[in-house]
């Protein structure tokens, strides 16, 4: 009965959370003034956020167990996405996206390469190791960031990222590692920081690397 409350408690969370995040892309395609197409913007599945926010401090470990604050974030693009190495389906088929796209742009001339990063939300199986192993199948640059459960909710909170832990299910296999047998359903848009460490733009799923290589290109040239 406890465990079923909690659960409970973390659907209307997610819930609670995943609208604020539908009324805050509502009045995102009221775009402000920018040179890009707000219709060709939307065809590609982002919008820009009105003002871009300050990323609040915080204090993660990277895939190397060096610490990841705000000033990592300043200098270059950044994507970020919060997910979790043991996701059957959302996670890996999004890092997959985001590899292509990383190697196609590495292909062309356009030079500046962002920085991609996976925030877990599933903290307690995933530390700087695992992390490491993970986000190196996908690319050798891309970030794996863990830390404690506060922090990392902070940080999803800034970005409009919904998750709650909710029992694996049949088919789902138990972790060998910890023992545990659950799965995160999470948010999965795409946050994309700009140099200033300012939350600048939103990637809505369902992910094509192409897009994401058009949209990229678009929002940075402007």
């Amino acid at each position: 009965m406890k465990f079923a409350h909690k659960f409970k408690l973390g659907q209307i969370t997610f819930a609670v959370i995943g609208s604020l995040l539908i009324i805050a892309c509502m009045s995102l395609y009221l775009m402000r003034a920018t040179d890009v197409p707000a219709n060709a913007l939307r065809e590609l599945g982002v919008t820009i956020y009105p003002e871009p926010k300050p990323i609040e401090h915080f204090k993660l470990l990277d895939q190397n167990s060096e610490p990841f604050t705000p000033a990592r974030l300043k200098g270059q693009w950044s994507l970020i996405f919060f997910g979790f190495t043991a996701c059957p389906d959302i996670c890996p088929l999004t890092m997959a996206e985001l590899r292509q796209f990383y190697v196609n742009l590495e292909s062309t001339n356009f030079g500046q390469l962002p920085q991609v990063v996976l925030v877990t939300v599933d903290p307690a199986r995933d530390n700087p190791e695992t992390l490491a192993s993970y986000v190196g199948n996908f690319h050798e640059d891309f970030v794996g960031l863990s830390g404690d459960m506060t922090t990392l909710s902070d940080l999803a909170a800034q970005m409009y990222v919904a998750h709650t832990q909710v029992p694996g299910g049949s088919g789902h296999k138990l972790d060998s590692t910890t023992g545990s047998d659950y799965l995160i359903e999470h948010s999965w848009h795409i946050s994309m920081i700009n140099p200033r460490a300012e939350l600048y733009a939103v990637f809505h799923p369902p992910y094509r690397d192409a897009d994401l290589l058009n949209a990229y290109q678009t929002l940075v040239a402007d």
